[in-house]
């Protein structure tokens, strides 16, 4: 008997197959380096062009370096590959869209990060080393800053360039127009624009779940499968959630079917489920709530992974959305793990994050039992991945701390700024950009303004930026690799 896995991935424009190998090579190599010399691991994959779905097939077997017997095991994984299942919305429609949703979602955003950071700062099972209790500190001050001071002038920036869609080529404005939508249609388009669509179109929403929805009743008819687990990320949990709720398809299927002997298990991953619990409230369509709000199948195990930076889930499952699903608590498990502690990066670090996702994806795969005993949770290894992160979030506060210093020495010492913007100007290539834009604040003064002592300031604390976070860059990824 094997085990069966659906993969089902987030927004953007995933390759067929991308999202399989990303959640199937980290887990063989957990597997291998977990079963040790004696331990046999091999796969087949099947990714091509045909309307065939993404597959690969984990065999393996042997014995475990603490000598107990591992028996055959087959885990078979489909990938539910829906990113050409609907139709992107316009430019247009997603900056009025994005406008309206920006403040709701900001605010939930930050609310829920906070907390999740300081929920993980008062944690006494695993305490956080101090350089990391530092970091979320200065994060959770960052965070309230950006509230405060930026979402105001960024729904501005949207409304004015929603208006600015509308002119025609005139006196250069078409232009502007245009060069404003090179900035942003590619993250808004093809990006968010996949939520946008699947939330108020519910002709292509059940397009893109029904091909969840076959992957799921392909291995619950396949006699040789003895259970199904949905693993989901990001946007793909909403799409999961609604094809395993009752009066789906699936639901269907089992009450005309039942098959009380196979288990169904729903893993979020880094779950976009809060995000559209807000959504929902702002949809202009009448049957989004009645679609995203239904409950569970009853016979569903739902295990959530969030990590505590991950923007997109920020935080757990809100608890209105676990009332929701209408599942006993014995039937819910939620996970905090900690991937990089990064904003920008851990939303998509959970896959390789060996030490806190890989052990609970195996024991989830394998029926709810880890498949042998070095596949368990590691206390010595999660208490390395938090010293190593605290190592890294100890570096970016330096480069914080370095990048801060230089823009208040600039704006106190106009030499300082002057120097640095002078010196960049004089290096070939580098400088030819900076020349253009410094001089065009020299020479001119819009409103009978001069700003160009305001323009040196802001190149200059612009270039240490980018220089800092350069140098981090290859430390991190070029030099030291310890996760």
């Amino acid at each position: 008997m094997a085990h069966g896995v659906v993969v089902v991935h987030g927004i953007g424009e995933q390759a067929k197959g991308e999202s399989l190998a990303m959640v199937v090579n980290p887990l063989a190599e957990f597997l291998k380096q977990a079963g040790g010399p004696n331990f046999s691991l091999n796969y087949v994959v099947q990714i091509d062009s045909s309307p065939k779905p993404a597959e690969a097939v984990l065999t393996f077997s042997g014995t475990s370096p603490s000598g107990v017997a591992v028996p055959d095991s087959r885990w078979v994984f489909r990938e539910a590959w829906w990113a050409k299942s609907l139709m992107p919305p316009s430019y247009r429609e997603m900056l009025l869209w994005t406008a309206r949703q920006f403040g709701g979602q900001m605010r939930a955003i930050v609310r829920g990060l906070r907390n999740g950071i300081y929920e993980g700062v008062r944690d006494k099972l695993v305490p956080l080393p101090w350089p990391l209790k530092l970091y979320d500190r200065v994060v959770i001050f960052f965070l309230g800053l950006l509230l405060l001071l930026g979402v105001g002038p960024l729904f501005l920036f949207l409304l004015v360039s929603w208006a600015f869609s509308f002119l025609p080529n005139v006196l250069g404005l078409g232009t502007l127009s245009k060069q404003l939508e090179g900035l942003l249609k590619g993250f808004l388009v093809l990006n968010v624009g996949d939520t946008k669509v699947y939330v108020d179109h519910g002709l292509w929403a059940a397009n893109v779940r029904r091909v969840i929805e076959e992957a799921v009743l392909d291995i619950l008819k396949g006699a040789d499968f003895e259970d199904v687990t949905v693993i989901c990320h990001s946007w793909g949990a909403i799409i999961a959630y609604e094809a395993l709720s009752r009066g789906s398809v699936v639901d269907e299927f089992l009450s005309k079917n039942p098959q009380p002997e196979k288990k169904i298990t729903l893993v979020t991953v880094g779950s976009g489920l809060n995000r559209s619990l807000h959504m929902v409230d702002k949809s202009q369509s009448s049957l989004a709530r009645p679609r995203l709000t239904r409950r569970l199948m009853p016979s569903i195990f739902w295990l959530n992974l969030y990590s505590r930076y991950d923007p997109v889930p920020a935080g757990p499952i809100d608890s209105a959305l676990f009332a929701q699903s209408g599942l006993q608590k014995t039937s819910i498990k939620q996970s905090r793990v900690v991937n990089l502690d990064d904003i920008i990066n851990d939303h998509g670090a959970y896959w390789e994050n060996k030490d806190l996702v890989a052990p609970r994806l195996v024991r989830a795969i394998n029926g709810g039992n880890y498949p042998f005993i070095e596949t368990h949770l590691n206390p010595a290894r999660i208490l390395h991945r938090l010293a190593s992160v605290a190592k890294m979030a100890s570096l970016r506060l330096f480069f914080i701390y370095l990048a801060l210093a230089n823009a208040v020495a600039a704006w106190l010492f106009r030499g300082w700024g002057q120097g640095m913007v002078g010196f960049v100007e004089r290096v070939p290539l580098l400088g030819e950009g900076l020349v253009k834009v410094h001089q065009w604040f020299k020479l001119n003064q819009p409103l009978g303004l001069d700003l160009e002592p305001l323009a040196v300031w802001a190149l200059a604390t612009l270039l240490v930026a980018i220089l800092a976070l350069t140098v981090y860059k290859i430390i991190r990824y070029g030099i030291w690799q310890d996760l």
